[in-house]
């Protein structure tokens, strides 16, 4: 089921003690701004960049799975953000690993747009991606 319309996803990442037990968050809501899907995923050991990442690249496919063809991504680490759109350029090669792939993912989009936002609107991501570090603590990952 393919939707035309523009779809918000909130994402994401968190690391206890940076590099520590790491999550990925991320939230979709529809354009009226109703829930479409919650995302908590437990990474393992990371870093919160390596989290942040992983919290766009699985949000976003599991938006693209579920038909979404136009999406507007809003991201409280200013890092990504400016990777992704050029901005800034990636010095790690882990983190170069990642923008490829987040790039092969948003490139499954119709549209797409990356925006920073402040962490306090970002609550319901962070939520999820802090709820996933503790899962990752806990050995679940």
């Amino acid at each position: 089921m393919e939707n035309t319309e523009t779809f918000v996803l909130f994402a994401d990442g968190s690391s206890i003690n940076n590099p520590g037990p790491a999550g990925a968050g991320a939230v979709l809501l529809d354009s009226g701004g109703e829930l479409v899907f919650r995302l908590c995923m437990p990474l393992g050991k990371g870093t919160n960049n390596f989290a942040e990442y992983k919290a766009l690249i699985y949000g976003a496919g599991e938006a693209l799975g579920r038909g979404v063809r136009d999406i507007e991504i809003r991201m409280d680490s200013m890092l990504v953000v400016n990777q992704m759109n050029g901005n800034w350029k990636v010095k790690n090669q882990q983190l170069q690993a990642l923008v490829a792939l987040a790039k092969d993912v948003l490139a499954g989009f119709d549209g797409w747009r990356l925006s920073y936002i402040p962490r306090e609107q970002n609550a319901l991501a962070d939520a999820a991606a802090k709820e996933a570090s503790a899962l990752s603590m806990a050995g679940k990952a």
